[in-house]
């Protein structure tokens, strides 16, 4: 069955380079197999799986022109490529995410205020430098405008009144419908907040017991007793792993598809606005750093 689904996918490649014809019907195949790929070899998460397609996008298109009929089935070719631009992909978000750290700045985050700012001495790392405002510093483009909005929706779970009037200032968006979906948003968090309380207070009682119970075996005598206290020891390492492991494949914070579903957009136009504001700002540290 797959050698006759390879087949298929190779005559398909070879109709489109011959006659010009089905090019949107293949690319979605093949984008569609991109954006799962990652999560059935890996276990990403789709919004992990969104970045990837839009950066492995382009060599869709490339493989579909490049591709050249010999002993090996497009198949194939398309998953040699695909595997090795994973390890591309996984490079360049460790390179991305050691920059990251650089944004984490409070100064990087000072949006330019409505007034009373003074504009004479300018940060090294602004805002301003990855979006482009208008003479009223607000945001100019409307594309930018969600830019901010769908990446800023990301941390609602964290979000105050303060971020909401800073948010409403630099893009125009009301401050009620701002907050609207920032409630909304922590509503679709509320079963992922109990169960991280659940196992954070089983990591805290599991620690706190290890430590106790530590002293006590630094203070015991008795070979039968310190072998029990070794063994509960233990069995609480177990559980404060448990614990540490659960909380890790927690993601506290709002998935791009939740944030699509109360905004109204499609999740492709949240995955691409979210996308490409981390791709400017990740220029902005870099063109800082060096």
């Amino acid at each position: 069955m797959n050698k006759q689904n390879n087949m298929l996918l190779t005559k398909k490649v070879l109709e489109y380079q011959k006659s010009g014809t089905g090019f949107t019907g293949l690319q979605k195949e093949l984008a569609l197999r991109a954006y799962y790929y990652p999560k059935y070899k890996f276990k990403w998460n789709l919004d992990l799986c969104g970045d990837f397609l839009l950066f492995f996008y382009p060599t869709i298109i490339r493989t579909i022109h490049s591709y050249k009929h010999q002993e090996r089935s497009f198949d194939h070719y398309f998953n040699s490529t695909l595997y090795w631009q994973l390890f591309a992909f996984v490079r360049k978000q460790k390179r991305i995410n050691c920059e990251w750290r650089y944004a984490t700045q409070s100064h990087f985050w000072d949006l330019p205020w409505i007034e009373n700012v003074d504009y004479k001495e300018e940060k090294p790392l602004n805002l301003k430098n990855a979006l482009e405002f208008d003479k009223h510093n607000r945001i100019k483009k409307e594309s930018e405008k969600k830019q901010l909005l769908f990446f800023t929706l990301k941390k609602s779970r964290t979000m105050t009144t303060k971020n909401i009037q800073y948010l409403t200032a630099v893009t125009g968006y009301k401050t009620e419908w701002l907050s609207a979906l920032v409630e909304k948003l922590k509503l679709t968090m509320q079963d992922k907040e109990k169960r991280f309380n659940i196992y954070a207070c089983r990591r805290k009682v599991a620690f706190a017991k290890i430590l106790l119970l530590g002293r006590n075996l630094e203070n015991e005598c008795c070979p039968e007793r310190r072998v029990q206290l070794k063994n509960k020891i233990n069995k609480l390492h177990d559980i404060y792993n448990n614990a540490c492991d659960r909380i890790s494949r927690i993601h506290m914070i709002p998935t791009q598809e939740s944030i699509a579903l109360v905004t109204g957009y499609p999740k492709g136009t949240v995955d691409c606005a979210i996308f490409t504001l981390k791709e400017k700002i990740i220029r902005t540290i870099s063109v800082y750093l060096n």
